[in-house]
């Protein structure tokens, strides 16, 4: 499992951030992305998603609890997506507002498989 934090800083709508890139004669296989996003209360994220190959994967969201003064949501999904050798695996969310600073966590879970 790799986990890779996306920080927006205030005046940003939106973070992105490589997870992994994919070795030459490997590809590798994804089974589960997770995120968790944290927001100031005024805020909501509008969306998560994992970018394979170039596709985007938009992870649905749910709102799970508010704590000192922010608003976490969380999402998870079982799935199948393929990277080809010499390819990139982004995460990237986005949120509602660029008032102050927000964070979300992503998991990946997957393996390699040699070519």
């Amino acid at each position: 499992m790799k986990s890779t934090g996306v920080v927006i800083s205030a005046g940003s709508i939106s973070g992105s951030t490589l997870v992994t890139e994919v070795p030459k004669g490997q590809r590798l296989v994804i089974d589960t992305v997770s995120v968790q996003v944290a927001v100031p209360t005024e805020q909501r994220p509008t969306y998560a998603q994992i970018v394979v190959s170039g596709k985007a994967f938009y992870i649905p969201l749910s709102f799970s609890a508010a704590d000192s003064g922010s608003d976490f949501f969380v999402g998870t999904e079982r799935v199948q997506l393929y990277a080809d050798a010499n390819t990139a695996v982004f995460a990237e969310w986005r949120r509602t507002s660029t008032s102050t600073q927000a964070s979300a966590l992503f998991n990946v879970s997957g393996h390699f498989v040699k070519l």
